[in-house]
């Protein structure tokens, strides 16, 4: 029996897009669209689009058209034969912080690895150096823990309420107060409470171009 295809809707769509375009919000996506952003949050209320305007849009971009329009769509088969993992870039990192209520990591771009692995998100990273003032981009290959999972020495990706994505060694932890002690890099220290972690990632390993 065939496999139903599920339509994307268009809020979904459009967010969709907007990730696979590498945009950083709606603003910017209806500015390459051609459309004022209250006329696309129109299409979202009515749940109605101009898909010429998109088609067109993806052949400018060599967008998969299957890929934007179904949410089960395996482009190549891929994802029979290989594992799905989601990609965090630097400039998506508030679009996820905002959207942790729903998990939702479906809109972003996706690698594919054969074989079983142990990390379920690939982070990218920002670090600066004081001594020099450069900056290394990284990509951090993370999987999901609890609290409960923390190990002193380990580096993880912790998201704050509050203060956002940080990259980090623990240092130590009470476990009467539940506070962490964090190192940032660089002899900068700082310290978190359990209660404020949103979500919490080990990093397992790291991939540079440099």
């Amino acid at each position: 029996m065939n496999e139903e295809v599920r339509l994307t809707s268009s809020t979904d769509l459009l967010k969709k897009l907007r990730f696979l375009l590498g945009l950083k919000n709606g603003y910017e996506l209806a500015n390459l669209i051609g459309v004022k952003p209250n006329t696309m949050s129109s299409w979202k209320v009515r749940d109605s689009i101009p898909y010429h305007r998109i088609v067109e849009l993806c052949k400018r971009y060599n967008i998969d058209l299957n890929e934007l329009f179904f949410d089960n769509y395996a482009k190549n088969d891929l994802t029979q034969k290989y594992v799905q993992i989601p990609m965090l870039y630097l400039h998506h990192y508030w679009d996820y912080y905002f959207d942790l209520a729903t998990n939702n990591t479906t809109v972003l771009p996706l690698a594919h690895f054969p074989g079983e692995i142990d990390f379920d998100l690939i982070i990218q990273v920002a670090t600066e150096s004081e001594s020099d003032l450069s900056s290394r981009l990284f990509f951090t290959f993370c999987k999901k823990i609890t609290p409960e999972e923390l190990i002193s020495g380990k580096t993880y990706i912790i998201i704050v309420k509050n203060r956002g994505f940080l990259y980090a060694k623990l240092q130590g932890m009470n476990p009467a107060s539940t506070i962490l002690e964090l190192d940032l890099g660089g002899g900068k220290i700082t310290h978190v409470n359990n209660c404020d972690i949103l979500e919490l990632f080990i990093c397992k390993g790291i991939y540079s171009e440099e």
